[in-house]
């Protein structure tokens, strides 16, 4: 199944504010693994393993911090959806302001993303 974009963009913002627990503007594993079953549910797209989605998380996760940011977690979601295959550079592109983001996530909330 493929997604369209305009249903990945919706999903991913009320993913991430449901699952970021913490609301640090990141997701841990575990909360990159709730919001991935949940966008699967949503759309009937297959479950994917638990070892496709931490081997998809350190894909995303370039700095090896551990956790994924807002934009991160979107293009895993691309990924997983079959809207848009990413590369290294790509991802590295997306983590320019990484911390901006943040910032404005902890602030204002996800919308601002």
């Amino acid at each position: 199944m493929k997604f369209d974009q305009h249903k990945v963009d919706d999903s991913v913002r009320m993913l991430f504010t449901k699952y970021d627990s913490d609301k640090s503007g990141t997701f841990n594993m575990q909360e990159c693994q709730r919001g991935v079953t949940e966008f699967c549910q949503m759309y009937g797209y297959p479950q994917p393993s638990e070892s496709d989605v931490i081997c998809t998380f350190y894909q995303f996760d370039f700095d090896r911090s551990g956790n994924l940011d807002f934009g991160e977690f979107k293009m895993l979601l691309e990924q997983i959806g079959n809207i848009k295959k990413q590369d290294q550079a790509s991802i590295q592109q997306a983590r320019n302001g990484r911390d901006d983001r943040i910032k404005k996530y902890q602030n204002n909330g996800c919308n601002l993303f």
